[in-house]
């Protein structure tokens, strides 16, 4: 089996060129943006990368009419150049120059943006030329059950799984052809060489590396990256949406500026936070003068929707009387009250009081003896 190592020497040169640029483009993840060296480090990756592209267009490495089977893998990893290039490209940020505008800054983001899109679409363009993942995408299917927002959510998921995946196995396939993860091979170069150049007795594959292994290495880097350029062109396309928006709009200003100073007086006179408190309410032309607070019953109506329609109680029975009671609205005694009902316990042993019962009972007698039911209205019902 033909190993890696067994190349020409031109063949050579383009892999140590291209693994000096990824070299510093991997390099970039394990610096600090605030060291000093941050940005150095970045434009040593560009232009490496563009000399690895130079490279590849001059010696005609990639042709129209090859399939990812006719490829080297030592000339199929030089395809990753160009998405390298584009991440790069977009950690770029603008020269510091405290006369520039905000003019000049949104151009020279546009420009970068443009440039950045220019290298993920010749990625993916080179990516389907070789017949590489054409049935990778996830499946949306729109669905009558599935609302568009599950689909998406989906996809996501699906694609986060399936990048978690390629990672795990892009770290065990580097631990194999270099004898340990990629990071650590790059800390300890950017610890030993302080000019962050990559020293080939380090940086280099195993001698007894498959050349198999390698290229299902090479394969899966170009996967996971198939992805990561999927996804910086779609943010490529909302940023240069927003940023030609806020163009348009600072062009029209400075072609009409009277017309803006215009707005902006009317805007602030409408401020009503910052007009005085004692003013009325409305001037005679309906402006208003000052803050005010717009009621309604809306809320009461809201809460009556689902109601019955007619009053419900609020209290118990027994709780309206005994508050009637308290209110003094209930009349006590009389004939029918409890204390003119009650009869009198006599005691056995008292005489006298049973003698005075039994005399209150024979005069009460004689008394209805004399004096029969209805006798008082016989004169006034005749006739």
């Amino acid at each position: 089996m033909q190993t890696t190592n067994d190349m020409s020497t031109e063949e050579q040169s383009i892999a140590q060129c291209f693994m000096q640029a990824q070299f510093l483009y991997r390099s970039i993840d394990l610096i600090a943006s605030t060291d000093p060296s941050y940005k150095s480090t970045i434009n040593k990756a560009i232009e490496s990368l563009r000399n690895v592209q130079s490279l590849v267009a001059t010696q005609s490495i990639f042709s129209d009419n090859e399939i990812v089977d006719d490829i080297h893998t030592v000339d199929l990893q030089l395809v990753l150049s160009f998405v390298y290039l584009g991440i790069v490209m977009l950690m770029q940020s603008f020269p510091t120059d405290t006369s520039s505008t905000e003019l000049d800054r949104i151009r020279y983001r546009i420009s970068l943006l443009n440039d950045a899109k220019k290298q993920f679409d010749t990625y993916l363009q080179y990516i389907e030329n070789f017949g590489l993942f054409n049935d990778t995408q996830p499946d949306t299917a729109s669905s009558p059950a599935v609302s568009i927002m599950q689909q998406r959510r989906d996809a996501k998921i699906q694609k986060y799984k399936r990048e978690k995946d390629i990672k795990a196995r892009i770290k065990d396939l580097e631990v194999i052809c270099f004898g340990k993860p990629v990071p650590d091979h790059i800390s300890n170069l950017l610890s030993t060489n302080t000019d962050n150049k990559l020293s080939n007795k380090v940086w280099k594959l195993k001698e007894d590396v498959d050349e198999d292994v390698h290229r299902s290495l090479v394969l899966c880097m170009i996967d996971y990256y198939n992805g990561q350029a999927t996804e910086h062109l779609e943010s490529i396309r909302e940023e240069l949406s927003l940023l030609s928006d806020r163009l348009s709009s600072i062009s029209r200003q400075q072609s009409n500026p009277n017309k803006e100073n215009e707005r902006k007086e009317q805007d602030s006179t409408w401020k009503l936070d910052k007009m005085a408190k004692n003013l009325p309410l409305l001037s005679s032309s309906g402006k208003p003068l000052r803050p005010f607070v717009l009621t309604s019953k809306r809320d009461e109506i809201a809460k009556s929707v689902f109601r019955p329609g007619h009053n419900l109680p609020t209290m118990s029975i027994d709780e309206y009387l005994h508050r009637e009671m308290e209110r003094g609205n209930f009349l006590q005694g009389g004939a029918n009250s409890d204390e003119a009902t009650k009869k009198k316990v006599i005691d056995d042993a008292n005489e006298i009081a049973i003698d005075l019962e039994t005399y209150k009972a024979r005069q009460w007698d004689d008394f209805k003896d004399d004096n029969p039911k209805g006798w008082g209205n016989r004169g006034g019902n005749i006739g």
